[in-house]
Formats: structure tokens, C-alpha cells, sequence
């Protein structure tokens, strides 16, 4: 940060989905006093885990205080901290160095939260898309929301684009026997089964006959004819014999671990 030379650091989370103009966060950052500015997000208490941070924030959106999401609360929604913070650079070397000298200093994470709540950080309101990952059943829900159109077009916004590598390939292929519906293909796919409700990487091959049902089939993977997968998460090259059945639930869907050659029926 010292090389930089930048005034201003953005400090971002990797456990929530969400595509944010930090232009604008910006903006308003550079209109404040504070040296800190920190982006939440109003959430359903199903949305929300006890990791994360819960803000207090008053009538004119500066941080009063913060404490982690406590289930047992009655209320129905909360102002969860994404943990985007935009901080100015040289305040932050300053407390960063200062924490670096204590025996046991806390992730950047938590010493933001505390500086936020320290400094009455200005609280900037996000109201688009978000999902909030934490744990298989929430990893699983934001991929099935990209099924939704609502939901697929405030994350993939045309004015906010996302720069992703390129994989030129030919496009799925769907024979005869395919029955597909409400569903999401990469390319360089076969699908000569059935497919519903379910997003699908690049490479697949779903034999005739076999049934893919609300899953996510990350690349490679195989579908034997016959076989039956529904709530489920096959990684990287997975395959599943002729007929046999994967069967999850949508609050404990099926992992299927990467390379893995099921040739029994698993059920959750």
C-alpha cells in the first residue's frame, strides 16, 4: 500500500455474490470526514450467518456499532456489513502497523469492523443482488437463483460488466431424446436427457434416459444412462454410472467431491 500511492484502498469480502459500482461508494466516501466507509446490505434473517457482522446505524447512515448476527433475535431483517470497506490509505497503514505490533492481531476483517464502529464510519446502503455464502445450502441457493431472470440481470447488470476468461468451444449440443427446461448451459456439451431446473458447466455429457434435476454439474462431468441426480453438486469431472441415483434436498444437497466415479446410490 506504501508503493501504491493510491489515497484510497477498497478492502472486499470473498464470501458475498454481488456486483457493486465502487464508483459510486467512492463518490460518497470523498464527501465525508470519516476516514472509513463501510457497504451493508438489509437482510432476511435466513440470509444471514452468525460470522457475520450486524451494524447499527443512525438516521444520517454513520456506524453507532456492531455485533455478530445473533439467530435467536426476533427481528425480521438486518443491516448486515458486507465487509466492503473504502478506507483512505495512509489512516489505514497507520492502524494496520499499530496492529501488527500486538501479539496476536486480529484478520483485516475485524479490525475494519472495530475501526468502523471506532471512527462512526459513514454506512453506505447497497440495495441490489447479493448472496451471502456460507455454507453449502447458501452456495447452492445463489447458483439457482442465477435461474431466475430477476435475479440473473441485477447481478450481470449490462451497464456493470464482469470480465471473465474466455473459452471458445462449440455450443451445447441437444439431441432428440433431450428434454430441457428452466436450465443454464455452458458450451461444448451433450444432453440426450432430461434436464430442469438445473445449471450446467462446460463439457457434460448427459446420457439418454437420465435425469438432472435442480443440481449444479461443475465441468467434465458425466451422467450415466439411466441415472438419476437431483439436488446435488457434482464437481470437476465427476461420473455417475447407468442408473445409479443421487438424491439430495434442497436444505442438504449432495456434494460430490472432484474426479469422483459414483457407482452406488447416495442419499442425504
Amino acid at each position: 500500500m506504501k508503493r501504491s500511492g493510491s489515497n484510497q484502498t477498497v478492502a472486499l469480502n470473498c464470501d458475498v455474490l454481488i456486483n457493486i459500482d465502487l464508483n459510486q461508494v467512492f463518490h460518497l466516501h470523498s464527501t465525508t470526514k470519516e476516514p472509513i466507509t463501510v457497504v451493508y446490505k438489509k437482510l432476511a434473517k435466513k440470509d444471514i450467518s452468525e460470522v457475520n457482522a450486524i451494524l447499527d446505524v443512525d438516521e444520517t447512515d454513520h456506524v453507532l456499532s456492531h455485533k455478530l448476527f445473533d439467530s435467536k433475535s426476533t427481528a425480521e431483517t438486518f443491516n448486515m456489513s458486507t465487509d466492503i470497506f473504502v478506507v483512505d490509505t495512509p489512516w489505514l497503514i497507520e492502524h494496520l502497523e499499530e496492529e501488527a505490533k500486538k501479539e496476536h492481531p486480529e484478520k483485516l476483517r475485524y479490525v475494519l469492523r472495530d475501526l468502523a464502529v471506532k471512527e462512526g464510519a459513514f454506512a453506505y446502503e447497497y440495495t441490489g443482488y447479493l448472496a451471502n455464502i456460507h455454507s453449502v445450502k447458501s452456495y447452492y441457493q445463489a447458483n439457482i437463483d442465477m435461474l431466475e431472470s430477476q435475479k440473473f440481470y441485477s447481478l450481470f447488470s449490462p451497464n456493470q460488466k464482469i470480465y471473465t476468461k474466455v473459452k471458445n468451444e462449440e455450443p451445447t449440443y441437444y439431441a432428440n431424446t433431450s428434454k430441457v427446461s428452466t436450465s443454464q448451459f455452458a458450451s461444448g456439451s451433450i444432453i440426450e436427457g432430461q434436464v430442469a431446473n438445473s445449471v450446467l458447466s462446460r463439457n457434460i455429457h448427459v446420457h439418454k434416459d437420465s435425469l438432472v434435476k435442480d443440481s449444479l454439474l461443475f465441468p467434465r462431468v458425466v451422467i450415466g444412462e439411466g441415472a438419476q441426480v437431483e439436488y446435488a453438486i457434482l464437481d470437476k469431472g465427476v461420473e455417475v454410472e447407468p442408473g445409479v441415483v443421487i438424491r439430495g434436498t434442497a436444505e442438504h444437497p449432495v456434494v460430490v467431491k472432484k474426479g469422483a466415479k459414483v457407482t452406488e446410490d447416495i442419499h442425504s
